[in-house]
């Protein structure tokens, strides 16, 4: 805004990015809007708009924000297990994973939000992509198991919002399929 400092406006972008992360934890991407985020930031509703013209550039923002802490995360976690078994890294990272389901739904509403708001789509890609890194990283060199374990790990993620009581997250039945995958 007029006369405003680069970094105030730094501080009131991330301000702004935060509020926009706590509004779709609490009430999901339907309900994000920048009155929302200008209501959960403190801020006047002209602060969103003038930062962010679209409602998309507000969600973009977020996401790549979010993107970057899990990244962080997800490498700082692949790294404290990597003494483990290949398999055994895979499945303990399922499990951990699984263990939030609430969190899973939210991540997995933003990400199916690339399905109808094209400029998402790169960002949503990256979810999948920090992964595969990951699998190629510390589980196994081939590339294309690496694909499929991400894949496989996307899948039974999206199937724990859609059926929280699957069969497929079954421990052994879990083991069983990444042995499948990864000796054959």
């Amino acid at each position: 805004m007029a006369g405003e400092t680069r970094t105030a406006a730094k501080l009131k972008k991330k301000i702004i990015i935060d509020a926009t992360m706590r509004v779709l934890r609490k009430q999901g991407i339907n309900q994000c809007n920048h009155r929302a985020v200008a209501e959960e930031a403190g801020v006047p509703l002209g602060s969103t708009t003038y930062y962010f013209k679209s409602l998309d550039d507000l969600l973009e923002a977020a996401m790549q924000s979010y993107l970057s802490v899990f990244k962080e995360i997800t490498e700082k976690w692949f790294s404290q297990h990597a003494e483990l078994p290949p398999a055994d890294i895979v499945i303990k990272f399922l499990i951990t994973t699984l263990m939030d389901r609430k969190l899973i739904h939210h991540e997995y509403e933003m990400y199916a939000a690339a399905i109808s708001r094209p400029s998402l789509r790169p960002l949503s890609l990256s979810w999948l992509l920090i992964i595969e890194d990951m699998m190629l990283k510390y589980v196994t060199e081939d590339l294309l198991k690496s694909k499929l374990l991400s894949s496989m790990i996307d899948s039974l993620l999206m199937r724990s919002v859609l059926e929280p009581d699957s069969i497929l997250f079954d421990e052994e039945n879990l083991v069983t399929a990444i042995h499948l995958l990864l000796h054959k």
